[in-house]
């Protein structure tokens, strides 16, 4: 009697255990596919790029009026981040967190012009707040809505004249 019950609960199992079974959880992602989120119709944008790289991820590079290069990259389902990549011209030092917050706000405020989602001007209020509140450390998370989204900044400099700057949004649905 116990035999053909095991039996029977191997086989209920079985599908959940096959790759067909993963795609097809994998199809049912609560953030959708990986799309644009820049607007390739807009004007502000040029030589736009967009591939999906795997199965939850997906790369995309612009130039966004007059000669800024951007680059984002998505991964993720339930989690899923987005990541803004930009270089800037060095106007402030460093350690000075507060004006590289608003620095990378403002290139947020432009991209949101030029963006379909609406992520990057959530992003550049986010910024904007924490550069109001207090010094920030970089990679430190920046609260968005509790539990749910926040924002990370991380700036380096790749010379006396150039920062890289990075500007994460990460989601929990």
């Amino acid at each position: 009697m116990i035999r053909p019950l095991l039996f029977v609960l191997a086989l209920v199992a079985w599908p959940a255990a096959t790759p067909g079974a993963s795609q097809d959880q994998a199809s049912r992602c609560v953030s959708g596919e990986p799309a644009p989120v820049l607007d390739a119709a807009s004007p502000l944008i040029h030589s736009h790029v967009f591939a999906i790289t795997g199965v939850r991820t997906a790369e995309e590079s612009a130039v966004l009026e007059p000669d800024l290069p951007i680059h984002v990259s998505r991964a993720g389902c339930a989690h899923f981040s987005l990541v803004y990549s930009f270089s800037l011209a060095v106007r402030a030092p460093l350690g000075d967190s507060r004006a590289w917050l608003r620095e990378a706000s403002g290139v947020m405020r432009r991209i949101a012009r030029a963006e379909t989602a609406g992520f990057a001007s959530t992003l550049a209020a986010a910024l904007e707040k924490q550069a109001g509140a207090r010094s920030y450390r970089y990679g430190d998370p920046i609260v968005i809505t509790e539990g749910y989204a926040s924002a990370v900044l991380e700036v380096s400099t790749d010379s006396e004249k150039t920062g890289s700057v990075r500007v994460a949004y990460q989601v929990v649905l």
